[in-house]
């Protein structure tokens, strides 16, 4: 629903605001998505590996944070 009422904004907005809203909701929505597939991807790894640390736990954090934030500071 979000993106459907951006295609309006042109209305109350200029072209060039309107490219940054959809830039900036866009990339939020890629963040959303990678967060998503990170939070996934080590619950899996919890249940996968019933004898896990707490050790364990953070590397594997630290390690997936890698994967899907790379770049990221």
């Amino acid at each position: 629903m979000e993106f459907i009422g951006l295609e309006k904004m042109s209305e109350y907005l200029d072209e060039d605001q309107c490219k940054r809203i959809k830039t900036d909701r866009l990339e939020s929505i890629i963040g959303l998505f990678t967060m998503t597939a990170r939070g996934d991807e080590f619950q899996h790894w919890l249940y996968a590996n019933p004898g896990h640390t707490k050790e364990m736990r953070r590397k594997k954090w630290l390690e997936l944070t890698e994967v899907y934030n790379r770049g990221v500071d």
